[in-house]
């Protein structure tokens, strides 16, 4: 059998091939033979040997009975799906074009006789859809109206193929402009599906529009603009010169406008600090320069695409950082004052105010057994100290039991509390062994993120040399040479501090210069000569003698982060005088929020579109983690959406939990109208106990995504062809592609069979071929 395409050619009698061969092989060697004995040109004794090569097989062939088998849909048996597109966006029209996309779109899916639909209704079984959001059926496409809010595009033809599973679907035309709102859901793949022929309505035209392409949200631990709202815009026809971007808070009140510069890829930041805590919603709008409701605004081919709203997230509940310090000292009152004005932090202390004392070294009166440094100060027992212990005053604590007896904490469930650890002027022996390695883990496993300030019995002269808290330090310990005495130390940013927002205290490099160069000088170092592969140094210091040494390095360890801030008298920054002493609250507090940002938390709420569900759909995502922030394997999780500030219209969410990954609990919520929603969840354990309540905001801008680029996505067109083995057709081609496409291959076919050996022009063929050699031969006088 020999295949061309689907048409393919069989022999009847396959038993004569081995005489066949033998035959065509016998004459040809007779043939070479003769010729080579010859004494004609070399030209024409290869033309003799082909001419009757070609003609013995020619005959040996017809001797097999070969017989062309050709293949048909067959009629009535397959299924054709007719997909078209009845979003809002198809009413765009094209530049010097009279009629819109979808005017261009009714007139060629009405029926006509002799039509591409009629020629398909003759051979195939013709379904009828439209799909905007979602796929539909329809009898004919009378019934579109162009209203739909999103373009479900791929997930429509993955819809069809599941429909037809199991049935036969011989191919999909699609007429669209190809902007599908559901684009990423096309990298899952588009499953079990027929040749796609798309066809593409529109053209590609300088369509007079201005609009937002895209908005990100990013936090940062600036403290003057702790958010930042990036927004693409695209222009055709219209100057960044005449364009303004605007900011508006919730009430509808301007907050901010940019003007975009020119270029191709026009953008505007927004730097804003929120004043609420939770979600906050904001809107981004575009105008022209000359007045809001200028005239000119009706040049534009819609305006839909002018505005989005975004949201706002601020952390409701306060990042908790446990400071542990080995003495009362002047860091613990600046850094605790800096963090009273930030309500994002909340810092507990643990301060041990007296080392621990044998008991035969100091006594109280007779019969007193607890600590007379406590006398005076509370009347029960609970902070009171025997001889033989360490005296810890516990600060800022939120109930009795939090550090209780003021001790560190011994297992993993009390330690993870907290987002971020602090150790000030505290020798390692402070810790028992496991206390050690649970610090460890709450930065690798857990997270969290670890700070060591500069102190007497910090770093190497708090013999922290092979614990595992050395191990997390972006800095070894051990030193090559001797310490030096060091003074008057000048602080300054390296490379990597001028690139981090959270090191820089000013919005420009000038003003940051000025400030550094009015710091006061230091004289408190523990000095360090090498850091840890990784390791960034953001700050050093430079001693009278010209030596520059590290002051402020930083790592990421395991899920966490750990820095060593070397310098251990930073509270003199405070003294530096009247009008710099907002710098050491402000830069202690970029610090901390450094610090502690993207320390994940117990329970964890995000949500991200879902672009199976048209691009409309959200999926809510909660994560749920148990003490020791292992997944939680079962948890009772109450999830509810609602509208911003619509709590009337709230609804509950039915939860399941992920079939890949547990702890993870997953819900799908699909807006029905365009502007702000939250979503709130409780979790519970399987005892009903509360674990925690978290929340998440979005924001639904439909008509935004749907007219995001008003030229038709041609690339999507040809890569849904090219995915399916379709191709791209054009509105000309419909009748001859319908009239040609039995003839493709076809999930039920016909075959039809013609013998090719009766056919008179195969002996003719056979017949010229070997006269026209005998002819040569009695030329050239040839036997």
């Amino acid at each position: 059998m020999i295949m061309f395409g689907i048409e393919t050619i069989v022999f009847l009698s396959r038993d004569w091939f081995p005489v066949a061969a033998v035959a065509a092989v016998l004459v040809i060697f007779v043939s070479f033979w003769g010729y080579r004995r010859s004494r004609l040109p070399i030209h024409l004794k290869f033309i003799g040997i082909i001419l009757k090569t070609l003609g013995v097989l020619l005959l040996c062939f017809c001797l097999l009975e070969p017989q062309w088998v050709e293949k048909k849909a067959k009629p009535g048996a397959n299924f054709i799906a007719v997909l078209a597109d009845n979003s809002q966006g198809m009413e765009i029209r094209d530049a010097g074009s009279t009629t819109s996309r979808s005017d261009q779109l009714a007139a060629v899916l009405k029926q006509q006789p002799g039509d591409w639909q009629e020629a398909l209704d003759e051979n195939f079984q013709v379904r009828r859809y439209s799909f905007d959001s979602r796929l539909r059926a329809t009898g004919d496409f009378d019934s579109l109206d162009f209203k739909g809010r999103a373009s479900a595009m791929v997930g429509s033809a993955r819809n069809l193929g599941q429909r037809f599973s199991g049935r036969p679907l011989a191919g999909i035309l699609l007429f669209s402009d190809g902007n599908a709102t559901d684009i990423e859901s096309l990298n899952d793949g588009l499953g079990q599906l027929p040749p796609i022929y798309p066809v593409v309505m529109g053209k590609q035209s300088s369509i007079k529009d201005i609009a937002i392409t895209d908005i990100q949200v990013t936090s940062s631990t600036f403290e003057d603009a702790p958010v930042a709202i990036h927004c693409k815009l695209a222009a055709t026809g219209f100057s960044a010169e005449k364009i303004i971007a605007r900011l508006l808070d919730s009430e509808g009140n301007e907050l901010d406008r940019q003007y975009p510069s020119s270029g191709q890829g026009m953008k505007v930041k927004f730097e804003i600090k929120p004043e609420a805590l939770g979600v906050s919603f904001y809107t981004v709008e575009l105008a022209q320069a000359e007045t809001a409701d200028s005239q000119a605004a009706g040049e534009e081919a819609t305006l839909a695409n002018n505005k989005r709203i975004v949201a706002v997230e601020r952390r409701k509940e306060p990042f908790r950082v446990l400071y542990v310090a080995g003495r009362p000292n002047w860091e613990y009152k600046f850094l605790k004052r800096a963090l009273d004005e930030d309500p994002q932090v909340d810092m507990v202390g643990l301060i041990r105010i007296a080392k621990r004392e044998p008991k035969f070294v100091f006594k109280g009166r007779e019969g007193e057994t607890s600590n007379p440094l406590f006398k005076g100060f509370r009347g029960d027992e609970e902070e009171e100290g025997r001889y033989d212990k360490p005296i810890m005053k516990r600060l800022n604590v939120k109930n009795e039991d939090e550090l209780k007896d003021g001790e560190f904490p011994k297992n993993a469930g009390d330690l993870f509390k907290y987002h971020a650890i602090i150790l000030d002027d505290l020798e390692s022996a402070f810790f028992m062994p496991h206390q050690r390695e649970l610090i460890r883990r709450a930065v690798s496993e857990r997270g969290a993120g670890f700070m060591m300030l500069g102190g007497q019995e910090s770093f190497s002269q708090g013999k922290y040399e092979n614990t595992p808290i050395a191990e997390l330090l972006p800095v070894y310990l051990q030193r090559n040479g001797a310490v030096s005495p060091v003074d008057n130390l000048e602080f300054g940013l390296e490379r990597d501090g001028w690139l981090s927002q959270w090191v820089r205290l000013r919005k420009t490099e000038a003003d940051e210069k000025d400030r550094l160069e009015d710091m006061p000088k230091f004289r408190v170092l523990n000095q360090v000569d090498r850091i840890k592969p990784g390791a960034s140094v953001m700050a050093s210091v430079l001693g009278e003698g010209g030596q520059r040494t590290p002051a402020l390095v930083v790592q990421r360890y395991g899920y966490g982060k750990s820095a060593a801030l070397l310098v251990g008298d930073m509270w003199r920054w405070q003294m530096a005088g009247k009008g710099k002493r907002d710098d050491l609250p402000r830069a202690w507090r970029q610090i901390i929020r450094w610090l502690v940002s993207d320390v994940p938390r117990r329970i964890e709420l995000t949500t991200a579109a879902d672009s199976r569900v048209s691009g409309l759909g959200r999926k809510i995502i909660v994560r749920a983690r148990n003490e020791e922030f292992k997944p939680l394997g079962f948890a009772n999780v109450e999830l509810t959406v609602m509208p911003w500030g619509e709590e009337s219209k709230a609804v509950d969410l039915s939860v399941e939990a992920a079939a890949t990954e547990t702890g993870i609990f997953e819900s799908i919520y699909i807006p029905r109208e365009e502007g702000g929603y939250v979503a709130k969840a409780i979790v519970r354990d399987e005892n009903g106990k509360l674990i925690g309540d978290v929340e998440s905001g979005w924001a639904s801008n439909p008509a935004a995504d749907e007219f995001r680029s008003l030229q038709p996505n041609i690339a999507l067109m040809k890569d849904l062809a090219n995915r399916t083995g379709g191709r791209v057709l054009k509105i000309s081609e419909l009748k001859d592609w319908a009239q040609d496409l039995p003839s493709k291959q076809s999930p039920v076919m016909d075959s039809f069979q013609t013998s090719l050996w009766h056919m008179p022009w195969m002996f003719a063929a056979a017949l010229l071929l070997l006269v026209a050699e005998w002819w040569m031969r009695r030329r050239h006088w040839l036997p």
